[in-house]
């Protein structure tokens, strides 16, 4: 008599070497490259941005970090212009800082 193991005889063995290096070929498949916003883009941005500082209204921001796209949604806090950096306060209450060379797109909420 035949005793069939199914799926067990053709199952893989995998190895935690073969995990890791299957997770990195699916994270570098996810990578973008950074787009460069034109200079009317960044007149916008920026017009968007100061009003959002001046009436303390929400922002949504969408920038590119890690070779990937983030987005975040919050009140501008502070600007620092040395560092070029914004201390944004999330709605979830934490504090964020988000590069202004990052920055892709702004939007009033």
């Amino acid at each position: 008599m035949i005793r069939d193991r199914g799926n067990i005889k053709w199952s893989t063995m995998m190895l935690p070497e073969h995990r890791q290096l299957l997770q990195e070929l699916e994270h570098s498949q996810d990578e973008q490259e950074c787009p460069e916003p034109s200079e009317d883009k960044w007149e916008e941005l920026q017009l968007v941005i100061g009003e959002a500082i001046e009436t303390r209204k929400e922002v949504t921001l969408k920038y590119f970090a890690n070779k990937r796209f983030h987005r975040l949604t919050g009140q501008i806090q502070k600007y620092d212009p040395i560092g070029r950096l914004f201390s944004i306060v999330s709605r979830e209450g934490t504090i964020e800082r988000v590069s202004f060379a990052a920055i892709i797109d702004a939007a009033m909420e």
